[in-house]
């Protein structure tokens, strides 16, 4: 109690909860009871939170309404409060929430939401969708501190080259540059990561050195160019071609795998950092 009592003291940085959150999967997990509504362009998600759980939230990707039912110490947008019977909070993205439960609490999060389905819904609603109670089979220490390395490092990448979080996340979106080819997806194919929203994923045993597929032909962004994820460890590289940039296996990569690049490495090959800007943490 004495590492909470220290985080929730003061308005902690999303990397001091997230030092918490390390902490605390180590512990025995408490299941929080989560259900939905999905109606007229919104979601409510409902937790409910036993009495004396201590739990961090997911770092949200939209601005959103608190309802709270309940009694509990937590991180809100203008420091720790205690929050007693029935209260009304607004709240912005980029949060990440700590709290301590004095009596059992309901805890609903509105936004706004185009999707109809939940694990869509929650991959726009926060890019640690893979720590949400509906997703946490599977869940260790070892996961989470290794997604913790990851986003510090994608965090400590966007300082070197001087890019905020909106410019970023403007390059995330824009898809006008984007091709798909057959070629695209021989050896990979795309679908929902650990790591941040969509990734790339090998479809059968790749070896070292051999081209995985294009990242970049004729100026367009290629799937490999605009999904792969960042690693400070990578699997695969990005090569200068006559023709453009191609994706090479750093090693051999297993079927299933999640392929990823250092975008440092990506961003020396190509100095119009836009390239390698795909669904990022």
């Amino acid at each position: 109690m004495n590492t909470v009592a220290s985080v929730l003291k003061a308005m902690p940085s999303v990397e001091r909860v997230r030092e918490l959150e390390a902490e605390l999967i180590k512990q025995p997990q408490v299941d929080l009871s989560t259900t939905h509504v999905v109606h007229g362009g919104m979601c409510a998600r409902t937790i409910f939170i036993p009495a004396g759980t201590v739990l961090t939230g997911a770092l949200t990707n939209c601005d959103n309404i608190c309802i709270i039912h309940g009694d509990i110490t937590v991180t809100t947008d203008e420091g720790t409060k205690r929050l007693e019977g029935f209260n009304v909070l607004p709240a912005q993205a980029g949060f990440k929430r700590a709290g301590w439960t004095h009596a059992d609490t309901h805890w609903t999060t509105v936004f706004a939401t185009e999707k109809t389905e939940i694990a869509d819904i929650e991959r726009e609603m926060t890019d640690e969708d893979y720590m949400l109670q509906t997703q946490r089979d599977g869940i260790t220490y070892f996961k989470v501190a290794k997604a913790i390395e990851v986003t510090d490092d994608f965090q400590m990448f966007l300082k070197e080259l001087n890019i905020n979080v909106e410019m970023m996340n403007a390059m995330m979106q824009y898809t006008g540059d984007l091709v798909v080819t057959d070629e695209c997806l021989i050896h990979l194919e795309k679908r929902a990561s650990s790591i941040h929203g969509t990734g790339v994923f090998a479809r059968h045993n790749l070896h070292e050195g051999m081209r995985i597929a294009p990242a970049q032909t004729n100026q367009m962004r290629a799937v490999a160019g605009r999904f792969t994820n960042h690693s400070p460890d990578p699997n695969a590289y990005f090569l200068k071609t006559d023709e453009g940039i191609d994706m090479h296996a750093l090693r051999d990569i297993e079927m299933g795998e999640e392929i990823t690049i250092n975008y440092r490495q990506a961003a020396s090959v190509n100095t119009a950092a836009h390239l390698f800007q795909g669904e990022t943490i």
